[in-house]
Formats: C-alpha cells, sequence, structure tokens
C-alpha cells in the first residue's frame, strides 16, 4: 500500500491505493506530473500480524526547465511555466495555439 500526494496545494488530501506485484516483488504505478507539481510518496507494507510498518515520506517535483517535444502534455508545461514565471505575451501566444491544435483536432477527429 502506499499514499501520495500531488498538486501544489499545500494541504492536499493523501490518496492510499494497493499495489500489486509486477513479477517477483516488483511494484510499479506510474504518474503524470505537470510543472511546478509535486508529488509526496511513501509505503505501508502490512505484515501478516496485522502491524504495518511504513517507509519515510519522499518527495518529488517537476521543475524540468527545458522539455523536449511538441506533445500536449509538454505544451501543457511550458505554458504553466511561462505562468510562473510571469511571461504574460508569451503565456497569451502557447495559449492561442494549443486552442487553435484543440480545435483542429475536435474537427478533424470528431465522430460521425
Amino acid at each position: 500500500r502506499f499514499s501520495f500526494v500531488t498538486g501544489v496545494q499545500t494541504c492536499a488530501l493523501p490518496i492510499s491505493e494497493c499495489l500489486y506485484p509486477v513479477c517477483g516483488g516488483v511494484f510499479t504505478r506510474a504518474f503524470i506530473l505537470f510543472y511546478g507539481e509535486r508529488l509526496t510518496w511513501f509505503f505501508t507494507e502490512t505484515a501478516e500480524d496485522g502491524t504495518e510498518h511504513s517507509t519515510e515520506c519522499q518527495t518529488t517535483e517537476n521543475q524540468t526547465e527545458h522539455m523536449e517535444g511538441d506533445s500536449r502534455y509538454i505544451r501543457l508545461c511550458r505554458m504553466q511555466r511561462a505562468l510562473d514565471y510571469h511571461q504574460e505575451r508569451v503565456l497569451k501566444n502557447m495559449m492561442t495555439d494549443y486552442e487553435e491544435l484543440t480545435e483542429l483536432v475536435e474537427e478533424q477527429f470528431h465522430a460521425r
């Protein structure tokens, strides 16, 4: 079992869920962290006698400055970074481009 807190809120609620082994005692869980988001986690193991043992909390934060690629995720991260650095003109241009691409995708892939 593990718990984590995402986002930049100072009082975010922890989420807890069971992890199941993928192979030979290896447990995995994928996360998407946008620019500026923080992930704090710890693991709790329940022994056969019912006692619980937890690891210390660990934290990671997405502060990647130079993201490669042009995916939706990377575009959103770049917009968040521009907002954090108060780059209003750059952010406005990025938002306009993002909206145009979203409209194009909706138009091209609209279910008929």
